[in-house]
């Protein structure tokens, strides 16, 4: 599978509130298992463990998990939001509602996973929706013929009810079902909106430069961006941008 080599994350995510982990919503050895998705504050949040603090990045880990997900190639030099705080008057909701009516490829991809738990499977069983979603990306190899392209795979985890239950089959063929290993991570948190490609590759080169040396550590090849709420949500939120330990890395297919 095209995900050996990573986290997935590969595991497989913005003004700006704190680019660390604020020390009062989690210690070093704490776990995080809150709820809350989406618009609904008592949906499932995936359990975690801060094995390391640092000033603008944790190293955490998660455990295995199941997920529900779906992949396709998409352009990130096609970034309409780029400039969404210009155009629309640091309105994010304003850029929100325009962005929703481009239906670009990541629409889709949350749509075919939204069916899904919605009841769209073999046992039209509904699956509760969770936090995070998490979207996987691996740059497209191929010279400059393939320069900005990526696959992404947007997946949703699917919660601990169907930890030691076994999933529904998708009826759409594009969407599958990913188990993933127990994942150390490098996690870098940020507030406000992430609409843009921009904002994540921006964000992405600010955990590398935190990172400095320990880039060693990292598999390159796969990287993963983390959102936590609806894009309509406007309190409270977070992104994250994950680098997946090579070691875990090697362990995933």
């Amino acid at each position: 599978m095209y995900f050996k080599k990573s986290i997935i994350l590969c595991v497989i995510l913005c003004a700006s509130m704190s680019l660390s982990f604020p020390h009062h919503l989690q210690k070093k050895g704490s776990q995080d298992h809150v709820h809350g998705h989406g618009r609904k504050s008592d949906s499932e949040t995936i359990p975690s463990t801060i094995l390391e603090e640092h000033q603008d990045y944790n190293v955490v880990r998660y455990p295995a998990t199941k997920w529900v997900c779906t992949k396709m190639m998409i352009d990130v030099n096609n970034d309409p939001m780029k400039d969404w705080r210009t155009v629309f008057d640091n309105d994010p909701i304003a850029a929100v509602s325009a962005r929703k009516k481009l239906d670009t490829g990541k629409g889709k991809m949350y749509k075919k996973l939204k069916r899904y738990i919605t009841g769209v499977n073999s046992q039209y069983a509904e699956i509760k929706m969770t936090k995070p979603v998490t979207t996987i990306r691996q740059k497209v190899k191929g010279g400059s013929s393939a320069e900005g392209l990526e696959y992404q795979t947007k997946c949703i985890w699917t919660g601990t009810p169907w930890d030691n239950e076994e999933l529904p089959t998708p009826v759409d063929k594009s969407v599958f079902i990913q188990t993933r290993p127990k994942l150390d991570v490098f996690v870098r948190r940020f507030g406000g909106w992430a609409l843009s490609e921009k904002k994540w590759a921006e964000e992405k080169q600010e955990l590398m430069k935190s990172l400095g040396s320990r880039m060693e550590e990292v598999d390159m090849e796969y990287y993963a961006t983390v959102g936590y709420q609806s894009p309509w949500t406007k309190e409270n939120r977070r992104n994250e941008v994950w680098l997946v330990k090579q070691q875990d890395a090697e362990d995933f297919e």
